[in-house]
């Protein structure tokens, strides 16, 4: 008899749970089926960003937005020198969406401690007024002024690599390393390798990283002291 009892309180409540499930699916059907589309009217502290939704051009400083039925949005705010700011609204009938909303963009620190430049990622080449072996010790000595982890310096067929170094700015990680290898022709080639990756990237997770057309200025001098003592 406990047997018995315990199947029928069991399928009972199953039957219960499988009702609710329905009712639920029911009303949020319904639920869905009310809602309308929606604006907000986005505004941005820096009057001449650009504003983008889900990729797309929306206007300068400020775009009224309009969010379909049962659809999801991501707005952003993007400037030259200023951290890029973006905010994710969905027009679902379950979220309040707002009538207005203020984007307050923040100076972005890696464009302030770097310098645009046309020698970031770019190969440059330099010939030595002495030989490639004469010039070898000088080349070792100035780089490690810069950066003094060196991953490998091979003598015998002039190539050198640092190890990347990490700087870390509200906006993500910056990492640059500097390469130098013979090109022939008694010429270096000179590499100034600078990425930049959204916050919380590894230094390590190269798949997060792109190429900047910007160099950090500690490094910005190098090729310049390069070309003057060689």
């Amino acid at each position: 008899m406990k047997n018995l009892s315990s199947v029928f309180n069991y399928t009972k409540i199953l039957k219960i749970f499988l009702l609710s499930s329905l009712l639920l699916t029911y009303f949020s059907n319904a639920e869905a089926q009310k809602v309308k589309d929606a604006k907000i009217k986005v505004t941005c502290s820096q009057p001449d960003a650009t504003i983008t939704v889900n990729g797309k051009s929306a206007g300068n400083g400020g775009a009224d937005v309009k969010l379909l039925a049962n659809s999801c949005m991501k707005i952003s705010a993007t400037k030259d020198g200023y951290y890029s700011k973006s905010v994710e609204f969905c027009n679902n009938g379950f979220t309040k969406l707002p009538k207005a909303h203020y984007i307050e963009m923040e100076a972005d620190a890696a464009f302030e401690a770097s310098v645009k430049t046309d020698v970031a990622n770019v190969d440059i080449n330099i010939r030595p007024k002495k030989s490639l072996i004469d010039s070898w010790k000088a080349v070792n000595s100035l780089v490690l002024q810069y950066i003094d982890a060196i991953e490998v310096s091979d003598k015998e067929n002039f190539y050198l690599r640092t190890a990347w170094v990490a700087s870390t700015f509200n906006s993500g990680i910056i990492r640059t390393r500097i390469i130098i290898k013979s090109a022939g022709n008694e010429q270096f080639i000179v590499k100034i390798l600078s990425e930049n990756a959204e916050p919380g990237a590894s230094i390590k997770e190269d798949e997060k990283f792109k190429e900047w057309d910007r160099v950090l200025r500690k490094y910005s001098k190098i090729i310049e002291e390069l070309q003057n003592r060689l």
